[in-house]
């Protein structure tokens, strides 16, 4: 059973989704989550916060099945794919299918820019660490920082206009492949 509040953000996803944000109101979100008007109040302040909220959730859902990914058993490559599976996964899929996307993407910096930056950051610290805890790195810590870059950047080209979640998952499996070879096991 969903609480209050993950009811409230499953509604305003889905409201924002096919509304947009200029679209959204407070109403309609109270509407699709069959709360009242004052309940959503009672938990943010207006539809900027919701939006944050929902934002913020999605962002932290991705970090935690990163953290996850990377913990596994497994090889470098597998967690490494794991990982970005999780994040890249879990933001891409949120957005696929949204007849809003494009604005909701529009509005994301202005609205939850920090948010997303934080998660990134969070992120390329994540992946900075798991590499120099794999062993022995046939890079310095400037080409493992480009690598990272490398890894955080290539997902978005990825995905490709047929917005295939089995291909996109597929290419960054490759992704993660490539990268965990310039990693060396330790000797």
């Amino acid at each position: 059973m969903h609480d209050t509040t993950t009811t409230i953000l499953d509604a305003a996803r889905d409201v924002f989704g096919q509304r947009g944000f200029a679209g959204a109101s407070m109403r309609a979100i109270a509407d699709a989550a069959g709360v009242s008007r004052p309940t959503v109040y009672a938990r943010y302040k207006n539809k900027e916060a919701v939006f944050r909220a929902v934002y913020q959730r999605t962002f932290d859902a991705a970090l935690a099945g990163v953290r996850a990914a990377l913990q596994r058993d497994g090889g470098l490559d597998v967690r490494l794919g794991d990982a970005l599976d999780a994040y890249f996964g879990t933001i891409f899929s949120a957005m696929i299918g949204l007849a809003q996307a494009q604005d909701l993407l529009a509005q994301q910096e202005r609205l939850a820019g920090d948010i997303v930056r934080e998660a990134e950051a969070a992120l390329r610290a994540a992946l900075l660490s798991t590499l120099a805890d794999a062993g022995e790195v046939s890079l310095d810590g400037a080409s493992r920082d480009e690598l990272v870059t490398l890894l955080l950047l290539a997902p978005r080209a990825l995905k490709g206009p047929d917005r295939d979640m089995v291909v996109f998952r597929q290419r960054l499996r490759l992704l993660a492949r490539l990268a965990a070879s310039a990693v060396l096991p330790a000797r």
